[in-house]
C-alpha cells in the first residue's frame, strides 16, 4: 500500500499474479541463445512469485528520480516503481543492504561496495531484455500470418540496439519461435499461421534513446472457405 495524505492505495495488485518464465517459453537452449546476446544473466528474468519475493525484500527510495526500488538479496533482480508514471519494471540487481542516508538512494552491492542509484547526467547504455504478452492482433479466434514487424521508438539505426525474435501459438500454452533478426525489422516471414503472437526485444540504449511501440503487417487465415 502506498499512503498519500489522508488516502492509501495499492500499487502491488499487478504484481501479485502467475510468474511468467521467458526460458520455458520454447526449448530453454533457444531462450538461453537469444539472453546471450547482450550477456544477460538467467536469473534476472528468473522471477519467483511476489509474495514470496517480498518476505526478506527491502528498499531503496530515489528522491531524485522519484523511484522505489524493491530489491531481495537472494534473487538477481529488483522491481522499480516509477512515482511519476505509477508504472512497475524489472531491473538486474546485486543489491545486499540499504544504507540509511534520505535523501540519498545508495545501497550496498555484492562486492561491498556503495553505489548510488541516481544519476544526475546518465551517459552510460542500458542493456534490456523484454517480452510482450500474448497478442492476438484483430480476432482472438482467427489464424494470422505475420509478414513483418518493425519496432519503433527513438534510436539509432546501429547493430546491438534492438534485436527482435517473434513467437507463435494457437492455444497461449505451446509457443514456437517464428523469425528473428539482429535489428528494429523482421521481414520476409511467412509459413504457418497463428493465432496468438509474443516478441521479445532485446539490446541497449542510450538515456536519450527509447522505445515507443510496434507495427506490423499481417493476413488473416479463414478457415470457413467451402472444399
Amino acid at each position: 500500500m502506498m499512503q498519500t495524505g489522508s488516502t492509501s492505495k495499492l500499487i502491488t495488485d499487478v504484481l501479485d499474479g502467475t510468474v511468467f518464465d521467458y526460458t520455458q517459453l520454447y526449448k530453454e537452449e533457444y531462450s538461453k541463445k537469444i539472453l546471450a546476446v547482450r550477456d544477460i544473466p538467467e536469473g534476472a528474468i528468473k522471477y519467483v512469485p511476489f509474495r514470496q519475493f517480498m518476505q526478506n525484500a527491502d528498499m531503496v527510495y530515489d528522491y531524485y528520480d522519484g523511484r522505489i526500488i524493491v530489491f531481495n538479496p537472494s534473487c538477481r533482480y529488483a522491481y522499480v516503481y516509477s512515482l511519476k508514471s505509477g508504472l512497475w519494471g524489472t531491473m538486474e540487481s546485486d543489491i545486499k543492504k540499504r544504507i540509511n542516508i534520505y535523501p540519498e538512494s545508495y545501497a550496498i552491492n555484492g562486492h561491498n561496495q556503495i553505489v548510488d542509484f541516481y544519476q544526475s547526467q546518465p551517459t552510460d547504455a542500458v542493456t534490456y531484455f523484454l517480452c510482450t504478452r500474448p497478442m492476438s492482433i484483430s480476432g482472438a479466434e482467427v489464424y494470422k500470418t505475420m509478414f513483418s514487424c518493425i519496432t519503433r521508438g527513438y534510436f539509432r539505426n546501429e547493430p546491438g540496439k534492438c534485436g527482435m525474435a517473434l513467437y507463435g501459438s494457437n492455444d497461449l500454452f505451446r509457443w514456437f519461435p517464428i523469425s528473428t533478426s539482429v535489428n528494429k525489422y523482421l521481414r520476409g516471414m511467412c509459413g504457418s499461421p497463428y493465432k496468438y503472437f509474443r516478441l521479445a526485444l532485446i539490446g541497449s540504449l542510450l538515456p536519450e534513446e527509447r522505445l515507443n511501440g510496434l507495427s506490423a503487417d499481417f493476413q488473416e487465415r479463414w478457415q470457413n472457405k467451402l472444399r
